[in-house]
């Protein structure tokens, strides 16, 4: 049997049927869950989601992050979107995660333009270019 996890300050819940990784270190902290996504208060299964919890300051953001993967389907994914904004989360805004990333002091200027350069990379030069600019080389 698991802990009970929730997520940081959505009031969500998830009960893992596995720990699939589990990394603490002075540079990482990690944990990657297997779980099923149930409707809270009831038996009824959405999907069965990996769920990836980065405390910070070991994130992309700095900040406590937390990825579920779930399967394709538009239903799914809407039904654990309707669950996680009932349960208090909100959609980010578009560049949120590397604007939160240039204020926490994880990326500079250089590199929070290179993330969209590299969203809007229409070849492989510009691709390459971006990415080298994204890692500060």
């Amino acid at each position: 049997m698991y802990t009970k996890y929730q997520f940081f300050s959505v009031n969500l819940e998830i009960t893992p049927s596995s720990v699939l990784l589990q990394l603490s270190t002075p540079y990482s902290s990690l944990l990657i869950l297997h779980s099923s996504f149930l409707i809270p208060h009831s038996s009824f299964l959405i999907d069965e989601v990996i769920v990836a919890i980065f405390r910070a300051p070991h994130s992309f953001t700095g900040e406590n992050t937390v990825e579920i993967s779930c399967h394709g389907s538009i239903y799914i994914q809407q039904e654990i979107l309707r669950l996680l904004i009932a349960a208090g989360a909100r959609m980010a805004g578009p560049g949120e995660f590397t604007q939160r990333a240039f204020l926490n002091g994880r990326l500079d200027l250089s590199q929070a333009e290179a993330v969209a350069d590299l969203i809007n990379a229409q070849s492989a030069a510009a691709h390459t270019i971006a990415l080298n600019q994204m890692r500060g080389n």
